[in-house]
């Protein structure tokens, strides 16, 4: 006989949680602007231009991410919590470019938990239009399955009365 049997979704431990918080923290979601191409800016010298900002906005500027034991589903769950950041543009270098710049907006993102996949590529992205951050891409996981073959070395037929009055005589 191959029995096909579903193996479950199994709980994420802290130290997998810890290095997707690594990753997450350290992902540059917007590079800050170069010449005519748009990134992260700021104020510049003259009011409403925009100079590059000093540094990339990488996760942990938008995120404060948390790694917190899960009490619902067990095992760790990784939760996102989203900041503010008000001196920071999406925009270009020039004139006007912060006053036209867009607003950097961190959305609201439901927690990493057992039976969610993690997609790191499309976490963290950037809506250019809008300026919004989205926050963590979440699928449903799906179980995967196993098989075992089991063979039968020694079988025998047995016939039970199941009118009997009691358990031990049946």
């Amino acid at each position: 006989f191959e029995i096909v049997y579903n193996k479950g979704i199994e709980e994420y431990t802290k130290t997998e949680l810890d290095n997707y918080k690594k990753l997450l923290d350290s992902k540059i979601v917007i590079p800050k602007a170069v010449r005519a191409n748009p990134g992260a800016i700021k104020d510049g010298s003259t009011p409403g231009d925009g100079a590059a900002a000093d540094a990339d906005i990488l996760g942990s500027d938008l995120y404060t991410t948390d790694v917190v034991a899960d009490a619902d589903k067990g095992g760790y769950k990784l939760t996102i919590t989203p900041k503010t950041i008000s001196d920071i543009k999406y925009g270009t270098i020039g004139s006007n470019g912060y006053t036209n710049g867009k607003t950097i907006t961190a959305a609201t993102s439901e927690a990493l938990v057992k039976g969610k996949t993690l997609d790191l590529s499309a976490s963290y992205t950037l809506n250019t239009t809008s300026g919004e951050v989205s926050g963590l891409s979440l699928s449903d996981t799906t179980a995967g399955t196993d098989t075992a073959k089991v063979r039968i070395v020694n079988a025998k037929e047995i016939t039970i009365d199941l009118d009997a009055s009691s358990y031990e005589s049946a």
